[in-house]
């Protein structure tokens, strides 16, 4: 019998046919949501390097790229209006979610040591990575001149990056603002990786103390407080919160700050936090009552992990 004596089997024929293309339409959907122009990249499978090296001049549409079955990369800064903040540590991407902007996209490959925020930028600047003692990178501000991997691409590990929110409500962000709190998340995430039982009190004092002086209100600092001591299995968490406490209710000149951090973590740990607590307000001043809204956008705390 012909197909089209049996409109049942047609249909079943036809739903086939478009299952099939669910997967890849999805994927096209998702990427439209970051951007509908031309700034898709060809990547070689399982890999971040992009076909052509010419690749700052060769953006695609995102159909385009699906359509060739390799990786897909995102020209990043003036090109897409796009910047990324890539989280290379398990301490950057516990902590981002209380001191990062609120996202317009976020990605990663599922583990915890790895992460990508996506923002619409007002205006866009270089790549700048933060590193740690070792020299490893902790996170990294990308922009003009850089693209990133993106989903549904294919890591050289064989895990599939894959979307995990998109956000109608995430504002666009000046570069400067954004780098700002990096450089806090950097220097957040190096405290963590130096949390050692041992000095754990010392530095919770030390810390809150620095903090206080660069302007960080007294909430936030204990939102990073408990964040740290999560991630170190700090069991003494009423402790560090009392650091807290105890710092504000103490005259500023009083407070220990650089020199606890220096006692504890060495002269080289020190002054890479402080100089990135410096960047906060590129050497002025700001306002503790803004702080958290004007650099990281945490008065609505909506979008943090419960």
């Amino acid at each position: 019998m012909c197909f089209h004596q049996r409109p049942d089997v047609v249909g079943r024929y036809l739903f086939a046919v478009r299952m099939k293309d669910i997967p890849k339409m999805e994927h096209l959907s998702q990427l439209q949501k970051l951007c509908d122009q031309d700034v898709f990249l060809e990547l070689h499978s399982n890999s971040k390097r992009p076909v052509s090296n010419d690749w700052p001049n060769q953006g695609k549409s995102a159909d385009t790229v699906l359509s060739r079955g390799n990786n897909i990369g995102l020209i990043l800064g003036v090109t897409s209006g796009l910047l990324d903040v890539d989280l290379d540590c398990c301490e950057a991407k516990t902590l981002a979610d209380i001191i990062l902007p609120l996202p317009s996209a976020t990605f990663d490959r599922g583990t915890a040591d790895s992460g990508h925020y996506l923002y619409n930028a007002i205006t866009t600047g270089p790549r700048k990575a933060f590193t740690s003692a070792d020299k490893s990178t902790m996170v990294e501000l990308r922009g003009d001149g850089a693209q990133t991997m993106i989903p549904p691409s294919v890591h050289s590990n064989g895990i599939r990056l894959e979307f995990t929110s998109f956000s109608e409500e995430a504002n666009p962000i000046a570069y400067e603002e954004l780098l700002k709190a990096v450089n806090l998340l950097a220097a957040c995430s190096e405290i963590a990786q130096n949390w050692q039982e041992g000095c754990r009190h010392e530095l919770a004092l030390s810390f809150s103390g620095f903090a206080r002086k660069h302007g960080l209100e007294p909430n936030f600092i204990m939102q990073i407080m408990q964040r740290i001591c999560q991630i170190a299995n700090d069991p003494e968490v009423e402790d560090r919160l009392n650091a807290v406490r105890s710092t504000f209710d103490r005259p500023l000149e009083t407070l220990i700050g650089f020199s606890g951090l220096l006692e504890c973590l060495g002269e080289a740990t020190a002054k890479r936090i402080a100089d990135r607590f410096a960047a906060l307000s590129n050497k002025t001043r700001l306002k503790r009552a803004g702080l958290f809204q004007s650099v990281s956008g945490l008065q609505n705390t909506s979008h943090l992990a419960k």
